[in-house]
């Protein structure tokens, strides 16, 4: 008769703390600081990595408080777990996810897999009366070396997931690149020429939006004005170039700053989640 195991060896008491120091607690995912470690496990495989970013979590901070937003952020991360397997899956940031796995041989199923996560998420209610949650998602593939590392295709799906977000996509992939061109098209249009920043219908129809998304439409909202006093004096005394050069000038610091840089008691309401 087999002996009966008692405890823990010293091996499998040093692998649980080890797995407790690398993984997030409330998510069950592994910390992005980690992400060079895991990358080995990757290294000359063909893979697609996913940038998952969850938008509502600081309406619900304020409206229903930090329980409900830790019950989103552990089902979030546990269901991913589960979908794509521990070593697979990084939490990013307050309310982001990274998830990295090798290419599958259907093309899209790991598109199918991202779809009914993101049904899931902006479906169920979380002690709520109804979903306040929308998730949008960058997507990138290609062979993981030295020169396309981890860490640079995280990069591109970020800047993917953006333009997914600011066009009300689902998610936006290397397979639709050509959509660059035709969202910078239409940026173009709502620019500013001078100082490359939203017309006023652009602002309008952006302000819209963000005030009529159903997690801000109980918070506080704010718009901020600003003139250029004794302009008209600035251009007959320096000359129209020189007035243009200042609006250039002030529109490039404008972007280069977020409103917490201008503002730092709002990042007591961005800082939680």
């Amino acid at each position: 008769m087999k002996e009966k195991k008692q405890g823990f060896t010293i091996e499998e008491i040093r692998d649980q703390l080890q797995w407790e120091e690398r993984h997030d607690e409330q998510t069950g995912t592994i910390k992005i600081a980690y992400i060079s470690q895991y990358e080995k496990l990757f290294k000359n495989k063909y893979v697609r990595v996913a940038y998952i970013r969850i938008y509502g979590l600081s309406y619900l901070l304020g409206v229903k408080g930090y329980a409900v937003c830790d019950e989103v952020l552990h089902v979030a991360g546990y269901i991913l777990v589960d979908y794509f397997g521990d070593n697979h899956v990084f939490r990013v940031g307050l309310d982001g996810f990274l998830v990295v796995t090798e290419h599958f041989n259907e093309a899209w199923h790991f598109i199918d897999k991202l779809e009914e996560y993101r049904n899931f998420i902006t479906s169920f209610k979380f002690s709520l009366s109804k979903p306040q949650l929308k998730v949008f998602v960058g997507v990138s593939e290609g062979t993981v070396n030295d020169e396309n590392t981890i860490d640079n295709m995280l990069n591109k799906c970020k800047e993917k997931q953006r333009i997914a977000f600011e066009n009300d996509f689902y998610y936006v992939d290397d397979h639709i690149e050509d959509l660059k061109h035709l969202l910078g098209f239409q940026k173009d249009v709502q620019k500013d020429p001078l100082t490359g920043l939203m017309n006023m219908d652009a602002f309008i129809k952006y302000s819209k939006r963000i005030i009529n998304t159903e997690f801000t439409k109980e918070l506080k909202k704010v718009i901020i004005y600003f003139n250029i006093e004794n302009f008209k004096a600035y251009n007959e005394n320096y000359g129209f170039e020189a007035g243009n050069e200042l609006i250039r000038e002030l529109g490039a610091e404008l972007k280069k700053h977020s409103l917490i840089d201008w503002f730092p008691d709002l990042r007591k309401i961005t800082s939680s989640y």
